[in-house]
């Protein structure tokens, strides 16, 4: 078939075949000829929503997860960008700049619907106050690794009315002295890893909001780990607790002066998004979060879980150490969260059967992980056969954890077989990583069963069951 031919295929051909194509290589085809330049720009470009564009060889992975990153303009300047740019203006919603200088070549690119931007390591020059007029209809804004300052939080909430989501992680310029300023339909803001945050003056921007009318849903505030050993930030955790009651997504480090929450009651019962970072002792292998007295970590669980939470959905707990938390303030965290969906246990080397035999009692779980928690076969077949609404259940082990993965046998590997057998309807998702379990069976796996072992040290190859990607 000559090359005339082949043009005259049709359109929709044509269009499947490029649907396969990365978005850094469309322009390319482009040039073959007038009719593959008007199809691309017309039902490739114009229709896409997000936008993802990137200086060469900077890698974005950092920040999104490979399945969330549908495509990316990889270029080596602004101006190869430019005249690519101008087939999205009219549908594009969402925009992620990494590692560019942003100057006035930003403000000649008209933005009609633009309501998400992202910038990460990104250099402003002194044409930041005209970037946000351009884009005063944006609802979130991330702005992550590009040392703004305060005046820039001010610039935003004079420019910004109808902003919802800020993140302005891993900014360490900021202080919180502006935050008060933001509009009064902020509902998210992501203020983690900001090294020089002043508690003080975060404590009054947010009274500042409170008192405007602002409704904070989700407030995701973890100092560095460098600094944790300061207390850093007691009094800001402490007025989030016992004051902001709209909140839904909550992200912080366990308080280290607890002396502050006696005679006080935390008023956060509405959260259904819960994450808490423990403390790590300074003798221990794991990086070191906050440091405290011993049983420290007891007394803030069981104050902040004194109330019942009904609505939490979503429970992560991150680097509990056992020289300031037990396995029963765990257990008594668990009980005051019912309804739980969504359980992560991280890190919780000194986790024993009284607090884990009670997950199987959590029986509206779809979701659960435990990292580095020290199991054994019966727990994990409990939970299997208790949870019937389980979906995913991933189980790692760290390389250098202080739980030995010596525990667990094929007998997981048997009941799952067997539950996902008995009960065709039900969907299970397994995936066990980094653990010594053993066998040497070939065994049938049920459709309804996705199975995952990956870099155990008893991996055998020839075993259709033991490779690196799921299952299908």
């Amino acid at each position: 078939m000559g090359f005339d031919q082949q043009l005259n295929v049709c359109p929709d051909v044509w269009l499947k075949i490029f649907s396969y194509l990365k978005l850094r290589d469309i322009s390319r085809f482009r040039l073959v000829c007038k009719l593959w330049n008007q199809l691309i720009i017309d039902h490739v470009l114009k229709p896409r929503k997000q936008l993802i564009i990137c200086l060469i060889h900077y890698s974005i992975n950092n920040f999104f997860r490979k399945e969330h990153i549908s495509d990316c303009y990889y270029v080596s300047n602004y101006r190869q960008l430019m005249p690519s740019m101008e087939h999205h203006q009219e549908l594009l919603q969402s925009l992620k700049v990494f590692n560019f200088l942003i100057g006035n070549w930003f403000l000649e690119i008209p933005f009609q619907r633009l309501h998400s931007i992202t910038f990460v390591d990104c250099t402003f020059t002194e044409c930041f106050t005209g970037i946000t007029l351009q884009l005063k209809d944006l609802t979130k804004l991330e702005i992550m690794k590009c040392e703004i300052s305060d005046e820039h939080i001010k610039i935003i909430a004079n420019n910004l009315s109808q902003l919802e989501h800020l993140n302005v992680s891993f900014n360490n310029n900021l202080s919180g002295a502006n935050f008060g300023t933001l509009p009064i339909t902020i509902r998210s803001l992501n203020i983690s890893y900001c090294m020089h945050l002043n508690d003080f003056k975060l404590c009054y921007s947010f009274q500042e909001l409170l008192t405007k009318g602002a409704k904070l849903e989700a407030i995701r505030l973890k100092p560095y780990p460098a600094f944790a050993n300061t207390n850093c930030l007691p009094n800001t955790s402490f007025f989030v607790l016992t004051t902001l009651k709209h909140l839904r997504i909550l992200k912080l480090n366990c308080m280290a002066d607890i002396n502050m929450i006696h005679g006080s009651v935390p008023e956060i019962v509405e959260v259904e998004h819960l994450t808490i970072f423990g403390r790590r002792s300074s003798n221990e292998s794991a990086p070191m979060l906050l440091a405290g007295r011993p049983n420290d970590g007891d007394q803030f669980i069981r104050w902040l879980f004194s109330v019942p939470f009904p609505n939490l959905r979503y429970l992560n707990l991150v680097s509990f150490s056992p020289h300031y938390t037990t396995d029963e303030s765990i257990l008594y965290c668990l009980r005051s969260c019912p309804n739980l969906v969504r359980l992560k246990l991280n890190n919780l080397p000194f986790l024993t059967s009284k607090s884990l035999d009670f997950i199987a009692e959590l029986t509206e779980l779809r979701y659960l992980k435990f990292c580095n928690i020290d199991l054994s076969d019966q727990i994990v077949i409990r939970i299997l056969k208790q949870c019937h609404e389980l979906q995913h259940l991933i189980i790692q082990f760290a390389d250098h954890g202080t739980v030995k993965p010596y525990n667990l046998t094929e007998a997981i590997i048997h009941e799952c077989i067997y539950l996902c057998d008995k009960f065709p309807d039900r969907q299970l998702k397994v995936v066990i990583s980094k653990s010594l379990l053993p066998t040497d069976k070939l065994f049938t796996i049920p459709k309804n069963l996705k199975l995952e072992i990956s870099r155990s040290r008893f991996l055998i190859r020839k075993h259709a069951i033991y490779v690196d990607e799921p299952i299908q």
